[in-house]
């Protein structure tokens, strides 16, 4: 949202929100912050803290004024049990393709933690990785050099005395 505070927004996929990684992360620091840790907890929450945030379960409106898209895939496995129809359904209608592409602000980056689904089922398809707002291998390889730089903090421990190896 460029002319004012960022909105950020729950795109409502008609499936629990521990079914993608991002979610499952949003709840688990939610219960480490005392609170029950549950899709309404985190709505709650965002609410007691005046988070603003828009919930929709159409990806095309929900991603026109956004700076930041970050898309995760929708995982399979967790639809063991469940119906597999509604993994299909659920799966098509949250791709990232370039007609949505062509929706997001000239501004606007689009992120994905890797892997992502290949083929024509693809929530991010290869074929939108020309965009220069999908910043995909930017965020891997940023992400590379902070874990080395946090392995490096570990390994540098002088256990005997408690503290960073110099």
């Amino acid at each position: 949202m460029s002319k004012g505070a960022p909105v950020p927004f729950e795109l409502r996929r008609r499936a629990p929100l521990s079914h993608t990684p991002l979610g499952r992360g949003l709840l688990a620091l939610l219960r480490a912050s005392g609170e029950d840790g549950g899709v309404a907890d985190l709505l709650a929450y965002l609410r007691r803290h005046r988070v603003p945030f828009v919930q929709t379960e159409d990806l095309a409106a929900g991603v026109r004024d956004v700076d930041v898209l970050y898309v995760t895939r929708i995982q399979k496995e967790r639809f063991e049990n469940q119906n597999m129809d509604a993994y299909e359904q659920i799966r098509d209608a949250f791709s990232v393709t370039s007609d949505v592409l062509a929706l997001l602000p000239q501004n606007a980056i689009v992120m994905h933690p890797l892997p992502r689904v290949e083929g024509p089922h693809s929530e991010l398809p290869i074929s939108v990785d020309a965009d220069p707002r999908v910043i995909i291998f930017d965020q891997t390889e940023a992400g590379m050099y902070v874990r080395m730089g946090l392995l490096k903090l570990t390994c540098a421990v002088d256990r005997t005395a408690g503290r960073i190896a110099r």
